[in-house]
């Protein structure tokens, strides 16, 4: 129920200033009930994303993004990202915008990309499952992002760390505004 929370969170301040697409983790097994989410899926699954109809994209997180985006929470670093995801990752990257990924999020970007600094936190073990897919891990803690300007990604661990509601908020809040320094 908190990452629902942190979702609604994100899609109020995002569309209150602008166009930038958050990726849900839901599949249909997961049933979500978030109907503001559902476009998002099939605009996903129906490839067709257009980075230029966006500002930014943003993965808020959760176990989601471990088992149905991707496969981390099973294969950890022999991970596969699911090709949709993989894309729009990609075609963000070579549009130029800006992506945001909080949570375990992150581990998934660096599947894609490899050569990125991201940071899900303090977990040992999970940063050096990123750094065995070739990324390079940023320790942080709450309130804090880590900014890859090579690849206009912006990452911070969120419920990666003990948290409460107002941590997660300070991070989304982060991540959000680090995105809108990048689109200036």
């Amino acid at each position: 129920k908190s990452m629902k929370l942190v979702i609604s969170l994100l899609l109020f301040i995002v569309f209150s200033f602008s166009k930038i697409l958050i990726v849900n983790s839901y599949n249909e097994k997961d049933q979500c009930d978030m109907p503001q989410l559902n476009g998002f899926l099939s605009i996903m699954y129906k490839n067709q994303y257009k980075p230029e109809d966006f500002d930014a994209l943003v993965f808020p997180g959760g176990f989601g993004v471990a088992k149905n985006l991707s496969t981390f929470a099973f294969d950890g670093p022999n991970c596969k990202v699911l090709p949709e995801i993989e894309k729009i990752i990609k075609d963000t990257v070579a549009a130029g915008k800006p992506i945001g990924a909080l949570c375990i999020a992150p581990a998934m970007v660096a599947k894609v990309l490899q050569d990125i600094e991201v940071t899900i936190g303090n977990d040992k073990a999970t940063a050096e499952a990123i750094e065995a897919m070739g990324a390079k891990h940023i320790v942080t803690t709450h309130g804090n992002v880590v900014i890859d300007k090579k690849y206009n990604v912006v990452t911070t661990p969120c419920y990666m760390l003990d948290a409460t509601i107002m941590d997660i908020f300070e991070d989304a809040n982060a991540v959000i505004n680090a995105i809108f320094e990048l689109m200036k």
